[in-house]
């Protein structure tokens, strides 16, 4: 994403993937559907974040940016996601990006 490895940026989109992917793994559990392993998990939450309300406020809101620099940094770590999605083999993903338009 071309983000220092320790900056607050990286830091937040991180801890909200992985909490993404445990809210999303706990709704799986609730309505029977097969959990997606947690690397795949966190690779489905940058995938979709960038088109989430929510996240695009609360990103704005914790680093203290505007909402267009937030979808920027959203959109940067989608891009990123896909890039390891092709990386590590998990074409479902990527298929599912593409099928979906999130690419």
């Amino acid at each position: 994403m071309g983000l220092p490895a320790k900056s607050k940026e990286t830091t937040h989109l991180v801890d909200m993937a992985i909490w993404t992917a445990k809210q999303d793994d706990q709704m799986f559990d609730m309505g029977g559907i097969p959990r997606m392993d947690k690397p795949k998990g966190i690779l489905m939450s940058g995938l979709t974040l960038v088109n989430k309300k929510s996240a695009i406020k609360n990103t704005a809101t914790s680093l203290n940016i505007s909402d267009e620099d937030a979808i920027h940094l959203l959109k940067n770590m989608h891009s990123a996601a896909i890039k390891v999605a092709k990386e590590s083999g998990f074409d479902d993903l990527v298929e599912l990006a593409q099928r979906r338009g999130i690419n």
